[in-house]
């Protein structure tokens, strides 16, 4: 399968990318390397530097047949998202309507969202589970 890791150049895109290829998919890592960083690539991938925030690259890179996209470029400080809501909100929601917009005009139709868990509160129990 064809996979398309969103942030695929951070630490967590970076391992799931190597998984990925270690089970035979094919990938591509798209990124905009704000956090990302060069040496998490591998070169079996192909690399597309742009931002989630731009839905025409988007689009451009998920018609290279892409059959699932995973996506880790929503920012998740926890701590940090209180400080700055706007920043926040700016790149995850429209960012991410981005990459649903995107799959859908491509009929890409597999998804795998990764998310904080700090969106369950305190734990009162580890690990945590939903």
């Amino acid at each position: 399968m064809r996979v398309l890791v969103i942030g695929g150049a951070g630490y967590i895109g970076s391992h799931v990318t190597r998984a990925l290829i270690d089970a035979g998919h094919e990938t591509g890592v798209y990124d905009n390397f704000t956090t990302g960083l060069d040496e998490n690539l591998f070169p079996e991938s192909t690399v597309y530097r742009c931002d989630i925030l731009d839905q025409g690259a988007l689009e451009e890179t998920m018609k290279n047949g892409y059959q699932a996209v995973v996506h880790l470029a929503a920012l998740k400080a926890a701590g940090e998202s209180m400080v700055k809501p706007e920043e926040y909100a700016t790149n995850n929601i429209p960012g991410t309507i981005n990459i649903l917009n995107a799959m859908a005009r491509n009929k890409i139709h597999r998804m795998v969202f990764s998310s904080s868990a700090a969106v369950y509160g305190e734990p009162e129990y580890l690990p945590l589970d939903e």
